[in-house]
């Protein structure tokens, strides 16, 4: 009987450890979800935004050149969104300007995103500035809220104002991506 005794009380202190464990293991996921959240990065296989098929909602934005734009004035293009401090934005910035540069409609065709304090979006604007129309705007601004924007890099190719691809491959012609 002692032994019995024994095992039901070494299985309940081996149990309530392990709950324990599992809440830490929890505890410390969750301060790594809401830091990955801090930093822009997408969780998981979600769309960073707008679908293919899809158009932006109504929004207005000033250029750094102090041009204004709105959704009835999107047509075709390139539109990418960046934020400062993002190693795969700055990966991926060089690609998307050898693709703007490229673009048939030239820079007006192309918009660059810069989503950030803009003493630190400073830098990254002035380089995309030679080939788009570049907006700095602060997290949840028209342009991010208007194409549903959640990480970065964000790049998606419209036509006729419409979502055509998300994230296109800039190193061919920019066409092919997930399509609609």
């Amino acid at each position: 009987m002692l032994s019995l005794t024994f095992a039901v009380v070494f299985f309940a202190a081996l149990s309530a450890l392990n709950l324990l464990l599992t809440f830490g293991v929890i505890r410390r996921l969750r301060e790594h979800d809401e830091a990955l959240a801090s930093e822009g990065v997408a969780r998981g296989p979600i769309s960073r935004m707008l679908s293919p098929g899809e158009a932006p909602s109504e929004f207005t934005a000033v250029d750094i050149d102090g041009a204004a734009l709105s959704r009835d004035e999107l047509t075709a293009g390139l539109v990418s969104f960046f934020t400062p401090d993002c190693q795969p934005c700055e990966a991926r910035l060089p690609e998307f300007m050898r693709a703007a540069e490229r673009e048939p409609s030239g820079r007006a065709g192309v918009l660059a995103v810069v989503v950030g304090d803009p003493v630190d979006a400073e830098p990254m604007s002035r380089a995309l500035a030679p080939v788009a129309r570049v907006f700095i705007e602060m997290p949840g601004g028209a342009l991010t809220t208007a194409f549903r924007v959640s990480g970065y890099p964000a790049t998606c190719r419209l036509d006729r104002g419409h979502i055509i691809a998300v994230e296109p491959d800039l190193a061919e012609d920019g066409r092919s991506g997930r399509a609609a």
